[in-house]
């Protein structure tokens, strides 16, 4: 393996050790499951609620009362006048949400297990898993395309016996779920009354058989199946299922090997600004995990913390674009509807460590 791919021989136990991809506004999280397996995805504009002032109206009026406690020495009546006064109304903001869950079910060949490989190579931004079941290979490649707005996910045999179905999941959070012909899945609703719409689709290209069943496309007898992944919602677009059908559209023209060119060389022109070099060695031999513990258990790893300066680098990358909304307090990828903390721009501290590498890694761009 080379030395920035962050590499794996089971899957994740955990969604917080699931591989991420973005492009600034979609994101998504490999577990490496291979019979079936939710790829968890977002948007960075799908949050709850709608936007509203909180300004509490006391705030100003009170402002001389706390200030009279404070000089006074008074400091627990400071204290309780401002949490009255000074805290907004409601308290709570709002809270940013998971996106919606790609299903996919793999009902192919059956057999021993073998040679697995998840990995996430951080040079190109892809996250690959590669394995054999009966002898027969299968690789799944992942990326998150900034000039074509889409999640690319491709399957490939090496015979043509690929037997999968394809649906959207948002559990109870939607409000409809269908097909648009055989070949594209589609969710869409909004977070609340009143609050962001969203649309998610997927549409499924393969060399094999394709055919529409209820909200899933299927699929059989196919030796390459691609999906390609969008989303927009009433933040940006006032009308979501035609910006998403016209970006499918697009990238489906282009076509993969096109796709990852430009998505690749989008993504080095920021990458490839900076190197830090700890030790001579191109080899990693050992898998990520593996480094982490022998670390934790007190050994060195320059290997390691080269890895993790260019992790955090390639995360600033695919949670923050130009025209994207800021990173918060867990970037792009929230899997949750009610997430830690809200998963909000939480200013004293989080937004500040999200965009630290902004200058010293030479992205004051990003």
């Amino acid at each position: 393996m080379k030395k920035n791919q962050l590499w794996y021989t089971h899957p994740a136990d955990r969604w917080d050790k699931f591989l991420p991809i973005g492009n600034g506004r979609l994101g998504a999280m490999f577990s490496g499951n291979i019979g079936s397996e939710n790829v968890q995805m977002n948007e960075d504009s799908i949050w709850y609620g709608s936007p509203r002032s909180r300004h509490n109206p006391d705030a100003l009026k009170k402002l001389p009362d706390i200030r009279k406690y404070i000089l006074n020495g008074q400091i627990h009546e400071a204290e309780k006048l401002m949490v009255h006064a000074l805290c907004a109304t409601p308290e709570c903001q709002s809270i940013y949400q998971h996106g919606a869950d790609l299903a996919v079910n793999n009902y192919g060949r059956r057999g021993e297990l073998s040679d697995y490989l998840h990995y996430l190579d951080l040079d190109t931004a892809t996250a690959v898993l590669s394995y054999k079941k009966g002898g027969i290979g299968f690789k799944r490649t992942g990326f998150c395309s900034n000039p074509a707005q889409v999640t690319v996910i491709k399957y490939e045999s090496e015979k043509n016996d690929l037997d999968m179905s394809f649906s959207l999941k948002r559990g109870r959070y939607l409000l409809n779920s269908y097909l648009i012909g055989d070949d594209i899945t589609v969710i869409d609703g909004t977070v609340s009354e009143g609050g962001i719409r969203f649309v998610w689709m997927a549409k499924v290209v393969c060399d094999g058989d394709v055919e529409g069943i209820g909200e899933r496309v299927c699929v059989k007898n196919a030796k390459t199946v691609t999906v390609y992944v969008t989303c927009y919602t009433s933040f940006r677009e006032d009308e979501p299922e035609k910006a998403c059908l016209k970006t499918l559209e697009a990238a489906v023209k282009l076509g993969y090997d096109k796709l990852y060119e430009d998505h690749v060389a989008d993504y080095k022109k920021y990458f490839d600004r900076v190197k830090l070099t700890l030790c001579d060695c191109e080899e990693n031999d050992i898998p990520t995990d593996e480094r982490l513990h022998n670390v934790q258990n007190g050994g060195e790893d320059n290997v390691l913390v080269e890895q993790y300066f260019n992790f955090g680098r390639y995360l600033m990358i695919s949670g923050s674009r130009e025209g994207t909304l800021p990173l918060n307090l867990q970037g792009i990828w929230c899997n949750d509807y009610e997430s830690a903390w809200d998963s909000k721009y939480t200013i004293n501290i989080n937004t500040e460590m999200n965009y630290w590498p902004a200058e010293t890694c030479n992205l004051s761009d990003l």
